[in-house]
């Protein structure tokens, strides 16, 4: 903080050739971490994730700036591990129509509706989580033999 200042749009430190980036996954708060440290997040090359500090007011300026970094997009995809009607998605939603191109898909990734945040048990909520990343990443699941 002494030698820069807050920043609300944070890009992919991950990422040195711009160019080949098609999807750029969007997010805020810990997912971005369970994403960037998921065994299979270098199969993702053509992938950024980038994080929204700021909320409201919403930077729409930061993050066109962020997008037009990258020539080829094809893809944005707004991320939360909340269900789909909880969290940020229905205030982000229709202000990343008015940022992302057009010609560009605007998709997000998120739990089922549901009452409650919470999923139950412990091990089906990161199992849920494991395949959220995942689909964020545009990867699928393995196949585990048995």
């Amino acid at each position: 903080m002494t030698e820069g200042g807050f920043q609300h749009v944070l890009d992919d430190p991950t990422v040195t050739d711009p160019s080949r980036i098609e999807r750029v996954v969007l997010c805020s708060g810990k997912v971005y971490y369970d994403i960037q440290s998921d065994e299979r997040r270098a199969e993702a090359s053509s992938t950024a994730v980038a994080r929204l500090e700021l909320l409201y007011p919403f930077p729409s300026d930061a993050l066109a700036e962020l997008l037009a970094r990258y020539p080829s997009l094809k893809e944005v995809v707004w991320t939360q591990e909340e269900p789909r009607n909880m969290g940020g998605l229905t205030y982000v939603g229709p202000r990343l129509r008015g940022v992302v191109p057009r010609k560009v898909p605007l998709s997000y990734v998120a739990r089922p509706e549901r009452a409650s945040p919470a999923g139950g048990k412990a091990k089906d909520h990161a199992a849920e989580q494991a395949a959220l990343v995942l689909d964020a990443l545009g990867l699928e699941a393995l196949e585990l033999e048995g």
